[in-house]
């Protein structure tokens, strides 16, 4: 097997190198190289770019296993590591054909933690040729990994900026298209113009636990000088990431980390456009998910009550006292013949009188 002489060019300002080792190659020789971190505290962002001399940089593959591609170039890659605090990975694998000369590679670029702040001490590290395949012709034919086709067609980057001008007295709202739908961010009040960089991720954030059923899809929003009043921000989604997520349009909420934990930011769900909404408390990672640990109220038909059938008691008859007679009273009878007997005598009186 044939080796390759391998050199990486020292540090200068703005981008971290690592001295490989130097071992012997010859033109046409394909070899396979890694590029690594190393750093003193957690790395998040990965940026870098290729140079490579006395060679032809064939192709270049990003680790997307442990990293999620934020974009690859033909010589280099942005990458967002998967979990949170690591300081050592392999960032990439360079596929270079040998030419004449000693072989140099070169890494530009930076690493950053978190807070998207670059991190001190930090280096790029260029390692030994590990493969060197001989070459039949002096033109080799690249061997091309057929990429595994996606489950939806894209609809624009994965990540935009969104610049909002200052406007003091009026609503601001912009609209994105991103790789999985439409991105709208309203300002109610912009005091300071700026931007707003949208990135969105197919792998879950590091923060990420097993209280949340997260969809593949998540974002982080950052702001570039931007002052803004009151904003609503409506994040896209896809359906069968909700179906593959075991998850209804319903069930959805839009959560944001802020203050070392998840927030629920959530305003409304639009499932005709396939967005949910919300006002953030700052600007960080997003997720479109469904807490665990709340239980949803059960949506089942509800049995109404049966009509409690009210009888009515029936008013009481009142039977009159029938009309046209006394009642038989003894002390009644008695007083109406002393009277009749008196009407005669009256009667009898007056006639002798005349």
């Amino acid at each position: 097997m044939k080796k390759v002489i391998l050199l990486a060019i020292a540090i200068i300002v703005g981008s971290y190198f690592l001295l490989g080792n130097v071992v012997s190659g010859a033109s046409g020789d394909m070899v396979g190289v890694p590029i690594s971190f190393t750093s003193p505290k957690d790395v998040w962002l990965a940026d870098f770019s290729v140079t490579v001399t006395g060679g032809i940089l064939q192709d270049i593959s990003c680790n997307k296993t442990d990293f999620s591609a934020i974009s690859q170039e033909e010589n280099g890659c942005t990458l967002t590591h998967n979990e949170y605090g690591v300081k050592e990975a392999q960032v990439a694998m360079l596929y270079i054909e040998l030419t004449d000369g000693t072989l140099n590679v070169t890494v530009t670029g930076k690493l950053q933690d978190y807070y998207w702040n670059d991190v001190d001490g930090a280096e790029y590290v260029v390692g030994d040729a590990i493969s060197v395949t001989p070459t039949p012709t002096s033109e080799p034919t690249p061997t091309l990994t057929t990429p595994t086709p996606s489950v939806f067609v894209p609809m624009g980057p994965t990540q935009v900026t969104i610049e909002l001008p200052r406007k003091m007295n009026q609503a601001t709202e912009k609209k994105e298209m991103v790789s999985i739908g439409e991105v709208i961010v309203r300002c109610e009040s912009v005091y300071d113009g700026g931007k707003l960089a949208v990135n969105v991720f197919d792998s879950p954030p590091g923060q990420l636990t097993s209280q949340y059923t997260s969809l593949k899809s998540n974002f982080d929003l950052r702001p570039i000088s931007l002052g803004c009043n009151n904003m609503t921000v409506c994040l896209p989604y896809l359906e069968s990431e909700v179906s593959s997520a075991g998850l209804t349009e319903g069930q959805l909420g839009l959560y944001e980390f802020h203050n070392d934990s998840w927030q629920d930011v959530t305003s409304f769900v639009n499932p005709v456009d396939n967005q949910i909404c919300g006002k953030p408390v700052g600007f960080s990672p997003f997720i479109v998910a469904r807490d665990n640990n709340i239980t949803p109220t059960p949506s089942g038909t509800l049995t109404p009550s049966p009509t409690t059938s009210i009888t009515s008691t029936p008013a009481n008859t009142l039977t009159p006292t029938p009309t046209g007679y006394l009642p038989k009273s003894g002390t009644t009878q008695t007083t109406a013949v002393f009277f009749g007997v008196m009407l005669v005598v009256f009667i009898a009186g007056a006639f002798m009188l005349l």
